[in-house]
């Protein structure tokens, strides 16, 4: 759940996550949209979902302490979820 993947996983992670649901569930939650848009930017832009993000909102707006890389941040000053 970083965004952290390349290429190789997010086909991993797609064909993982793409089997048949179990007999009588309904729905089932998962990330499957974000990997499938993650690699159609990679390749009809060549661009990084991240560096998207840092591009067309955190800089206009002057996030100067934004990232989308998990890489990049502060480990001790982050948000964290709510429990």
């Amino acid at each position: 759940y970083t965004g952290d993947y390349n290429e190789k996983t997010i086909l991993r992670i797609i064909e993982n996550d793409t089997q048949k649901r179990e007999k009588g569930k309904l729905y089932d939650y998962s990330n499957i949209g974000y990997y499938l848009f993650s690699l159609i930017l990679n390749y009809e832009i060549g661009k990084d979902w991240r560096d998207l993000l840092n591009r067309r909102i955190f800089k206009p707006l002057k996030m100067k302490k934004t990232t989308a890389y998990m890489s990049k941040t502060n480990k001790n000053n982050f948000a964290m979820p709510y429990i």
